[in-house]
């Protein structure tokens, strides 16, 4: 509105478009499209055919779900190439389900059966060294196939070549804030719908390939479409503070994008009182 010259692109994968144009255009007459101030452009990238599958019923342990998951496929897909993306919550899980896999992999060296594959198993985490990280990035020969034992963060920020499956537990781990503690938390909580297809598209990269929801079909449809927004979920002080220093004095009628809760503001103004130790 100060400068009508500005123009600012968003660009995400899972974003609700309609949501942002609203609250971007400030067109004073909607019906005449010339004067809209925000528009659309959706770019579809390339994307093979992905099959997605779904438990009959709800399984009691994801983790122990998609290892044995793993193993089906690897097994039934003996003769054909292709490697597993497996989707879990947080670097525990991560690290207990690729335990469970080597286990399985050195079994079948063991074995010598010449009618599996070998299986080259790796985590993928944000807290895994950046040498580590890059090591789902190669490529192995045919008689090896690779199985990546993932958080979100291959969901959307990289593509991991040779992925022809992908397991999806349905969980997520995401920072929630206690307002009325004054705490933030590290939660495990359902995806959303668009993530849920996020992570699907990870198995259609480079040919057609195959989603495994390790959920039904009636909890996918139950699910938020989108990824409630952050700043809904988190302490707002930092925020609070860099919207006072912009001359906004009025929060409450402050035009936020998402709304966060008020008790999360009146937290965030306690937080800097305590700080600052004076009003706002």
């Amino acid at each position: 509105r100060k400068r009508p010259t500005l123009r600012l692109i968003i660009a995400s994968a899972t974003i609700d478009c309609e949501l942002m144009r609203q609250y971007f255009d400030h067109n004073p007459n909607p019906a005449d499209t010339k004067t809209s101030t925000a528009t659309v452009l959706c770019l579809d990238g390339r994307c093979h055919p992905v099959d997605v599958f779904y438990c009959e019923r709800p399984v009691a342990d994801y983790v122990r779900e998609s290892v044995a998951t793993v193993i089906k496929i690897h097994e039934r897909y003996a003769s054909v190439s292709g490697d597993i993306l497996v989707f879990l919550t947080g670097q525990e899980e991560v690290e207990s389900a690729v335990g469970i896999l080597l286990d399985y992999a050195r079994g079948l060296r063991e074995r010598n059966d010449q009618s599996l594959k070998r299986l080259f198993v790796l985590p993928m985490y944000a807290a895994l060294p950046a040498t580590d990280q890059m090591r789902v990035f190669e490529r192995f020969g045919r008689n090896t196939r690779k199985v990546v034992v993932a958080t979100n963060i291959a969901e959307t920020s990289l593509t991991i070549p040779g992925v022809v499956h992908v397991i999806d537990t349905g969980f997520v781990k995401m920072r929630h804030y206690n307002s009325r503690a004054g705490t933030d938390s590290l939660v495990i909580v359902p995806t959303s719908q668009a993530a849920s297809q996020q992570r699907a598209g990870r198995a259609g990269r480079e040919r057609a390939g195959n989603a495994y929801r390790l959920y039904t079909e009636e909890a996918f449809a139950e699910l938020p479409p989108f990824t409630v927004p952050e700043i809904q979920r988190s302490c707002l002080a930092l925020p609070v503070l860099q919207l006072k220093a912009l001359g906004v004095s009025n929060l409450a009628r402050f035009e936020f994008l998402s709304p966060p809760p008020d008790l999360h503001v009146i937290a965030a103004l306690v937080v800097m009182w305590g700080q600052f130790c004076q009003p706002f």
